[in-house]
């Protein structure tokens, strides 16, 4: 049979249910015996039109293509794709393309669907609407990527599909590397977020086109993995203006200490398992532009301060299209020095000049912030002059974020002797400039309004700035936030 079949051509169409005959065969045994009497490239055409989907039995075990056979839809539509499932149990060793057909995993145990034996990984190509996806049933990833190898995904008009919403596709081990180019047109909107899971390292390559597809809503934005503990890098390779992928992205968390030992540049930034080590080579070099258009409210949240010197100044100028641009450091109990109750306590006099002091019972210095914790007091104040007792400036209630026009921080006078308080050194980082790159037009909850090239905040002075959250303070001890337009809390 497989003498006459090679007689005629390369190719063989699998037909589940029909009728062995001419190119025809019905088991998949028998396509395994014609892959291993073909020599040289090999393309089955699935046609599941009788029974669906046509299956890889997880009895026949293991295929081995050999780097040399294509899975292919055996219909002239490309809208309507034959389905070949994996079962558990099955796996196909070493494909090399799928094309127009998707190729369903059913993998439920520790047997992978497909698997590459090269000693540093393999390639698979997926084309022309062809997809990769599991079943509904399945409960583990279909692939395992192993340490110190490397799995080449180059998708041209193809998709990733999770019909198990919460079982990856891909499971990668510790140094193991995912490589994805998405192009063309490719459609990851039906795994999105987690195609992906893992100690390893995940980057995403795709094109304009692709991105369209990515299905968040922001669409630019490249799917999230937040089961990959590795590196993410994701870069547009269409990018020759400034890059709208990441200028899409609502959220970017640095960790220039490494304190969660997670940092990595090459880290997408998108949540606070993927954080980036500095804002120049993990935030600003994604952008591809100190300037980024953000359509977005935006928030850079450092989980770490700065180390000291300038060799990762914050330098920003975005233009925003009603939107606001936040930079903050969360208070945490890193950041916690002392806690206590008020003594001493002196109110503020604006006839008389008199500051706001009060007794901390401990040795503060300038610019430590302290927050007065007594039920219907929470508010915060910053050192001005240490000392027993510490002059305080105005107290503020925390800004409800983001922080706009609309936004109105009212000051607390109550302050008194038995207030409970916490004391605390907020994160600190070197910003050297910070402007409003361009005039634009937006509606800001009511009527229409401009801003100024330079906006109200117009440019800060270079130098180290404390950053913390739920309290604004100006450029003499910057509380950082862009925006539409910010009120000046000032010191008084």
């Amino acid at each position: 049979m497989y003498d006459t079949i090679l007689a005629k051509s390369p190719f063989i169409i699998y037909k589940p249910g029909g009728v062995t005959a001419g190119l025809v065969v019905t088991t998949w045994a028998q396509v395994q015996e014609f892959i291993a009497y073909r020599e040289g490239a090999v393309i089955v055409y699935v046609d599941d039109s009788i029974v669906s989907p046509a299956s890889v039995p997880g009895a026949s075990g293991l295929t081995d293509c050999g780097g040399r056979v294509e899975i292919r839809t055996a219909y002239s539509d490309s809208e309507a794709s034959a389905v070949l499932l994996v079962q558990d149990g099955a796996t196909l060793r070493n494909l090399s393309i799928i094309r127009g057909a998707e190729v369903q995993c059913d993998t439920r145990g520790g047997t992978p669907a497909l698997d590459w034996t090269a000693a540093d990984g393999g390639n698979l190509l997926i084309k022309d609407f062809g997809s990769l996806s599991n079943a509904a049933t399945a409960t583990q990833p279909a692939i395992t990527i192993a340490a110190a190898t490397t799995l080449f995904l180059n998708m041209e008009e193809g998709a990733l599909i999770l019909n198990a919403p919460a079982v990856p596709l891909f499971s990668v081990a510790a140094t193991g590397l995912l490589q994805v180019w998405a192009l063309d047109a490719t459609d990851l909107s039906s795994a999105n977020p987690g195609f992906a899971m893992g100690a390893g390292n995940v980057a995403l390559n795709y094109d304009n086109a692709s991105a369209h597809f990515f299905g968040a809503a922001n669409f630019f934005v490249p799917p999230p993995l937040p089961g990959i503990t590795g590196t993410y890098h994701t870069v547009n390779v269409d990018a020759i203006l400034p890059n709208p992928g990441p200028q899409a992205q609502a959220t970017w968390f640095i960790d220039p200490q490494n304190v969660t030992g997670l940092a990595d540049d090459d880290n997408s930034g998108i949540d606070a398992t993927h954080p980036v080590l500095t804002y120049n080579f993990g935030v600003a070099r994604k952008w591809t532009t100190y300037s980024p258009i953000l359509r977005q409210d935006t928030t850079l949240t450092w989980l770490s301060s700065q180390p000291v010197g300038t060799a990762d100044p914050i330098v920003i100028s975005p233009v925003m299209v009603g939107s606001v641009l936040t930079l903050q450091g969360p208070l945490g109990p890193a950041q916690l020095l002392h806690s206590g109750a008020l003594a001493g306590v002196v109110p503020k006099n604006r006839a008389t000049g008199q500051l706001l002091a009060a007794n901390l019972g401990f040795a503060v210095t300038t610019n430590m912030l302290v927050k007065n914790t007594t039920a219907g007091k929470i508010s915060f104040a910053w050192v001005y002059v240490p000392g027993t007792p510490a002059e305080l400036t105005q107290p503020l209630n925390p800004a409800t974020m983001p922080f706009d026009f609309s936004t109105v921080v009212s000051e607390v006078d109550t302050w008194a002797d038995g207030d409970t308080f916490e004391i605390y050194a907020p994160l600190q980082a070197d910003l050297v400039a910070l402007v409003h790159g361009r005039r634009v037009q937006r509606r800001v909850r009511g009527p229409r309004t401009g801003l100024s090239p330079r906006g109200l905040l117009g440019r800060w002075r270079a130098g180290r700035h404390q950053l913390h959250d739920g309290h604004q303070r100006d450029a003499r001890g910057v509380r950082v936030r862009l925006c539409r337009g910010v009120p000046d809390a000032g010191r008084r």
